[in-house]
């Protein structure tokens, strides 16, 4: 199923808005993710009022959860002492492209607007030029980088395209599919 493809939290999210009422294990089975991880997850979620906990029978029996508060597309981001967590920079580097629409951008704008790191900018626009979501407006020159343009028809939806550099690929989580994979630009 796609969900594999999708990172840790947002894959779990993805499965837990699409199952409604479920078990560690339905998510595994969807996620593929380690359940130590899925769990920890699900009881940060239940503890803080996205899930409703309920432990069915003898202690063996696994735990069944059921989403009360659904907050959309983005899997709610809370840290292990249950405070929400910023978004991520790709995150934020998505976002600020929705809003750019046409107008032209470079890495040092982009890391300005989405606060972050210029080589995370510049690594994320890669990848995204190289899946056809933007396009170089302006090629670079000594002294000044090149500029981008986000390309209207590519805005799939809220959920930041994911890379993962292990496996040379990009997945977007809104169209739910691979939109490159490693020398195939």
């Amino acid at each position: 199923m796609w969900v594999r493809h999708i990172k840790s939290r947002q894959g779990v999210w993805v499965a837990i808005r699409k199952l409604r009422t479920f078990t560690c294990r339905d998510i595994y089975v969807l996620t593929g993710h380690e359940t130590s991880s899925i769990r920890s997850y699900l009881d940060r979620l239940a503890e803080h009022g996205y899930l409703e906990k309920k432990t069915i029978g003898k202690i063996a029996e696994p735990n069944v959860y059921t989403l009360v508060r659904d907050v959309g597309q983005l899997a709610p981001r809370i840290d292990k002492d249950g405070k929400p967590m910023e978004p991520s920079a790709r995150q934020r580097i998505w976002s600020a492209l929705r809003v750019f629409g046409a107008q032209q951008f470079d890495a040092r704008y982009v890391a300005l607007v989405a606060f972050c790191e210029l080589g995370m900018a510049k690594e994320y626009l890669k990848y995204l030029r190289l899946s056809g979501y933007i396009k170089v407006a302006q090629e670079s020159y000594p002294g000044k980088g090149a500029t981008y343009i986000f390309l209207p028809g590519r805005n799939s939806g809220p959920l930041a395209p994911e890379v993962n550099k292990r496996k040379q690929q990009v997945f977007d989580p809104n169209a739910e599919k691979i939109v490159w994979r490693g020398g195939a630009a």
